[in-house]
């Protein structure tokens, strides 16, 4: 990627972020759970295709304190799998 598509992808992922209901987890809708589910993947996906770890990193300070460890065990996780079948 060049410099303005990285720009691009780091704002579409703090947009993503913004926008990202955090407690999902705690809801009682089946459905609000699914589309939070769906979304982090999407976010830590989106995030795990940084090569920077730093930059990957960087994102964890728009997540809330008690979803940090979760995030970045999926990014993480992510990022390990890159290049192979399902990623």
């Amino acid at each position: 990627m060049n410099e303005a598509e990285n720009k691009a992808q780091c704002e579409n992922i703090l947009a993503k972020l913004k926008q990202h209901d955090f407690w999902y987890e705690y809801s009682d809708d089946i459905r609000v759970w699914r589309s939070g589910e769906e979304t982090k993947a999407e976010i830590c996906k989106l995030i795990s295709l940084i090569d920077d770890e730093a930059v990957r990193n960087s994102f964890l300070v728009h997540i809330p304190e008690q979803f940090k460890n979760s995030f970045k065990a999926d990014i993480d996780l992510f990022f390990a799998r890159r290049g192979k079948n399902d990623c």
